[in-house]
């Protein structure tokens, strides 16, 4: 229990900003419909794959984002409970 936990808040709040960033910047369009004009049932089924697809890395996205969010809250609430407890030892 002697050992002490340092957390450099500035390069976590820096590195959770990346990775929000990163993570806005995913690029979510792929083909938009092939074949059109075909008649193939392979062509919508690929059609609907890729909405699938679409779907599935735009949830991931925001998945990410609200990751990047609650880190955020909770290295601040670490944070103001350090300065907390350093006010409290003085």
């Amino acid at each position: 229990m002697g050992k002490e936990i340092k957390i450099v808040y500035e390069e976590v709040q820096q590195s959770l900003d990346t990775f929000q960033e990163t993570s806005q910047s995913i690029s979510t369009t792929t083909l938009d419909k092939v074949g059109v004009d075909n008649l193939l049932d392979s062509v919508d089924k690929l059609n609907n794959v890729n909405l699938q697809v679409n779907q599935l890395v735009q949830s991931y996205q925001n998945l990410l984002i609200i990751n990047a969010s609650g880190s955020k809250e909770l290295i601040q609430s670490m944070k103001n409970v350090d300065k907390k407890l350093s006010n409290s030892i003085k």
